[in-house]
C-alpha cells in the first residue's frame, strides 16, 4: 500500500526547471478504520516571477505547478464512485485555499468533467480567478486533475490569462505573448502526470 511519505512524482520540465516552493504533509481526513494522508509538493516558475519583477518591479508569484499523493494510512479500500467523489471535494476545496494563500483573489470553481488520459480515468476541475498588481487584476486561469492509481493522485497548476506585458502596461515581447502558451503546457504536464513513459 502506499503512503504519503513515498516521493510525489513530478514531471521533469518542472523539477528540473521550476523553483520548489514547498512540501506539505499532512491528514487530510478520518473516517472509521480510514485515515487519508497527502503529501503535496508546490512549484513556481521562477523564472517568469524574476522577468515581471526586472519589467515592472512587482514581485509575486504567477504560475505554479502542484502534485498531490493521496494513500491510506489503515487499510487499502480501492476505488469507488464515492471515495473518488469525497477526494475530488477535498482536492477542490485544498486548491482554492492554496490559490488564495498564494494571492490570487475572487477563485471560483467553473466545472467539474470526467475524461480519459491514455488509460485511466481522470476528473479534471477548472478554475478563475485574479491576481491584483499595482492597481490592475491579472485575470488567471487554473486547472487540476485527480485520478486513481494506487491512491489516489492530484496534478495541476495555475497561470496568467493574459498578456502581462498589456495587464500590466510593460514593453516586453517576451511578457507580450507567453501567456498564449501556459494552458498547452500545463496540459502537457498533466498528460505526462498521469501516464509517466508513455508520450512519445
Amino acid at each position: 500500500m502506499a503512503h504519503a511519505s513515498e516521493v510525489v512524482p513530478v514531471p521533469d520540465l518542472v523539477r528540473e526547471e521550476w523553483h520548489h516552493v514547498e512540501t506539505v504533509a499532512e491528514t487530510v481526513f478520518r473516517l472509521p478504520g480510514l485515515g487519508v494522508e497527502a503529501r503535496t509538493e508546490l512549484y513556481e516558475d521562477r523564472t517568469l516571477r524574476e522577468r515581471v519583477e526586472d519589467a515592472t518591479g512587482i514581485d509575486r508569484l504567477w504560475r505554479f505547478y502542484v502534485a498531490t499523493r493521496v494513500s491510506f494510512a489503515d487499510r487499502d479500500p480501492g476505488e469507488s464512485g464515492l471515495l473518488t467523489r469525497l477526494v475530488v471535494s477535498r482536492v477542490d476545496a485544498a486548491i482554492r485555499e492554496t490559490m488564495t494563500d498564494h494571492g490570487f483573489e475572487n477563485v471560483r470553481h467553473r466545472s467539474t468533467r470526467t475524461t480519459t488520459v491514455g488509460e485511466r480515468e481522470v476528473e479534471l476541475l477548472t478554475y478563475g480567478a485574479v491576481i491584483p498588481a499595482d492597481g490592475r487584476r491579472v485575470p488567471m486561469e487554473g486547472l487540476v486533475a485527480v485520478w486513481a492509481n494506487g491512491g489516489y493522485h492530484v496534478a495541476g497548476g495555475g497561470y496568467p490569462a493574459a498578456s502581462l506585458a498589456d495587464v500590466l502596461s510593460v514593453c516586453d515581447d517576451e511578457l507580450n505573448g507567453e501567456h498564449a502558451g501556459y494552458r498547452e503546457e500545463l496540459r502537457s504536464l498533466l498528460v505526462e502526470a498521469v501516464t509517466p513513459g508513455e508520450r512519445s
